[in-house]
């Protein structure tokens, strides 16, 4: 069922804007939305007044191609040991690189979570098209904000 709604949702032909804004709470607790209604939510940098390009032309394509469950034992290690949500560590990967390891956007990031070389680095991550290397350091990244 979940892949469904995943697959529904990715192939949904919509324009989104990509304002993402976050705040940490007094037990460690990291927060995401889109629509602040607390002041302690601040704008995360460089997704202000951004906007996504529809996928379904693109999306049909590469979910019959794509096995989107074959990272799912790194992921779910790296989202344990980091303390996140599987789901979402997940999500950022089908956003980012749509489960490409070899990904490389115009950017410049890299490999399955779109690393910066800079931010790689900073996440100690060596390669960044191995996948449990930059799952891992793409955790880390998230687990950091």
């Amino acid at each position: 069922m979940r892949l469904l709604v995943f697959a529904m949702a990715f192939l949904a032909p919509s324009i989104a804007r990509a304002d993402l804004y976050t705040f940490t709470d007094a037990e460690g607790v990291v927060h995401f939305t889109n629509v602040p209604r607390d002041p302690r939510y601040s704008l995360v940098p460089g997704t202000q007044n951004t906007f996504a390009e529809p996928a379904a032309p693109y999306a049909k394509a590469l979910l019959h191609r794509v096995d989107i469950t074959r990272y799912d034992p790194l992921i779910k290690e790296a989202a344990s040991y980091y303390a996140l949500p599987f789901e979402l560590v997940k999500a950022v990967i089908a956003a980012e690189s749509a489960f490409e390891p070899r990904a490389v956007s115009s950017a410049g990031a890299l490999g399955l979570m779109q690393m910066l070389p800079s931010t790689a680095r900073d996440m100690h991550v060596t390669d960044t098209f191995d996948p449990r290397d930059n799952i891992y350091g793409g955790t880390r990244y998230l687990r950091h904000l």
